[in-house]
């Protein structure tokens, strides 16, 4: 049954769908396919900077007032979670407000539906690191609330300038320390459920975003799927 990780009942539709685990898998287009550590994971742009590269997802003109979805990530560099953070970032959701996955639908503005989110360090609690680490000091932007994931794939003691962080997948709720185990408590990651305002048909966009450029940083992924009921 489609959606069965989402709420276990009937009635969603995929609308989108990566993982470039499978053989011949390809990253979006918006999106770009780059090797991390033996790796072959989507990221934005290399060439971009601060900023976002996007990828959109059709709802084929489905009414529809829940989404649901996935993704699974990995840190390189370092990142620093979401706006204000240490490099500045943008508060404007329709801006690089992440370190990480923004997901929305509309425009002028975005509407935001979900974001995952990288931290800097998973024992850490500056403006880098995840707003749920214990102990955090920074405020989440308005628009995106509670519904957000955040993990940090590298430590204080583990850190190092321009390296990837495999051995700790992002947003899977798992190796979550004590500082970060408040970002690791929902019952449904790495899974997201949220619930609209009102109905709509928008497609869904999935934008890839930091406030720096690689080698500082970067968030890739290879797994995402969205679903809508």
């Amino acid at each position: 049954m489609e959606g069965s990780n989402c709420d276990g009942n009937g009635g969603w539709m995929r609308i989108g769908y990566i993982n470039m685990t499978e053989p011949g898998a390809t990253c979006p287009q918006g999106l770009y396919s780059y090797t991390y550590g033996g790796k072959t994971l989507c990221d934005k742009s290399q060439g971009l900077g601060n900023g976002c590269s996007a990828t959109f997802f059709l709802a084929i003109g489905l009414n529809y007032t829940k989404v649901c979805g996935q993704a699974r990530g990995y840190q390189f560099g370092g990142t620093d979670g979401i706006y204000p953070n240490r490099e500045g970032g943008s508060e404007n959701i329709d801006d690089a407000y992440v370190d990480g996955l923004s997901i929305t639908h509309g425009s002028n503005p975005r509407q935001h539906i979900w974001t995952y989110a990288v931290g800097f360090t998973a024992d850490g609690n500056t403006t880098a690191d995840c707003p749920c680490n214990n102990g955090t000091i920074v405020s989440m932007p308005s628009y995106v609330g509670n519904d957000y994931y955040c993990e940090s794939g590298a430590t204080k003691s583990t850190f190092h300038n321009h390296n990837f962080y495999p051995d700790d997948i992002l947003w899977d709720g798992q190796q979550c320390g004590s500082r970060e185990s408040p970002c690791c408590s929902s019952s449904t990651i790495p899974w997201f459920i949220k619930t609209l305002p009102q109905s709509v048909t928008d497609d869904i966009e999935l934008r890839m975003c930091s406030s720096g450029g690689y080698p500082d940083e970067a968030t890739p992924f290879d797994i995402f799927e969205i679903y809508v009921r």
